[in-house]
């Protein structure tokens, strides 16, 4: 759905992107790094009014680190 409808709105869009890279690094997706965020930019590009570059690049960057610190 988020890769069709991208985030949504300007006010929700952070929530939906933390939820969505959480979702692509759970364990029943687990993409990697590489994959998850060329979907995570496909459905920036989607959405109405766009996150700008840098605050995606560093929410995904802080989920990522995130992630890969539970993973041990």
């Amino acid at each position: 759905d988020t890769l069709f409808n991208g985030f949504g709105d300007e006010g929700g869009r952070n929530v939906a992107l933390t939820r969505f890279v959480g979702l692509l690094f759970n364990k029943w997706v687990d993409c990697d790094l590489e994959t998850a965020y060329e979907l995570t930019k496909i459905a920036n590009s989607v959405t109405v009014e766009p996150l700008p570059i840098e605050e995606l690049d560093r929410t995904f960057s802080s989920i990522a680190r995130a992630e890969y610190r539970k993973r041990g």
